[in-house]
């Protein structure tokens, strides 16, 4: 989730988005999705990456996204 969800004054409306409409859509667009997706996941993998989270991301972490002990931190080190 890459931003809260609506506390009120939302719809839900039942769309079916394209893969190529995922793929398009801004980052910082007024509307969006929540997807149910399958994933399918080798049983003989389950106990070897059961310490990972399942489908992480791939992202840049921003400073302010940061508690002050981390960004202290990162001070120290550059």
């Amino acid at each position: 989730m890459s931003k809260p969800l609506p506390k009120r004054d939302f719809k839900w409306k039942p769309v079916m988005p394209t893969e190529e409409d995922i793929i398009k859509k801004k980052e910082n667009a007024k509307n969006g999705w929540i997807l149910e997706v399958d994933l399918e996941y080798p049983k003989e993998l389950h106990e070897k990456h059961n310490s990972f989270p399942l489908a992480p991301e791939k992202k840049q972490v921003k400073n302010e996204w940061m508690s002050d002990y981390q960004n202290s931190l990162i001070k120290t080190w550059i």
